[in-house]
């Protein structure tokens, strides 16, 4: 039996074997060069937390949380370029081919600004829920203590 805590909790427990499949995965993928060690480093010294302790929401709200985290990194993605015109088509396509990287780098300081601000919007959301989650919690024990007295 392994003595030290998984470095990955599912559910607030701590889940060995899915942190052992991770990390199965993280090395394959290391050993397939699609990602470096510099890369995998800068991100297990990242903290990505967007509130610091317990967080009181409701499933709905968890859920919107899950998703605004998972939609906050903004990019400018390669896409298939095609089109269907049979003469000109090709010449177009050509084009928006050339184009794209000239847009990449353009953007690229406004993408990060982007990213920084949903970051920063999803961290202030986190820290409201958890706030309001103290102060109702608060609240609740307040009122148990009144009508107990009462």
């Amino acid at each position: 039996m392994e003595s030290t805590a998984a470095w990955i909790c599912v559910c607030g427990d701590d889940d060995r074997a899915y942190a052992r499949e991770l990390d199965a995965r993280l090395q394959q993928r290391l050993e397939q060069a699609q990602f470096r060690a510099d890369e995998v480093q800068f991100i297990g010294n990242a903290n990505f937390s967007p509130v610091q302790g317990e967080l009181l929401v409701s499933e709905r709200e968890l859920n919107i949380m899950r998703r605004l985290c998972q939609a906050w990194q903004v990019e400018l993605r390669p896409m298939n370029i095609t089109s269907h015109r049979k003469f000109i088509g090709p010449l177009i396509v050509g084009a928006k081919k050339l184009i794209y990287p000239l847009l990449q780098v353009l953007l690229k300081d406004v993408l990060k600004q982007q990213r920084d601000f949903n970051a920063s919007a999803i961290s202030m959301l986190g820290q409201l829920l958890q706030e309001r989650g103290a102060h109702t919690s608060a609240a609740a024990q307040r009122l148990g203590r009144y009508s107990d007295s009462v």
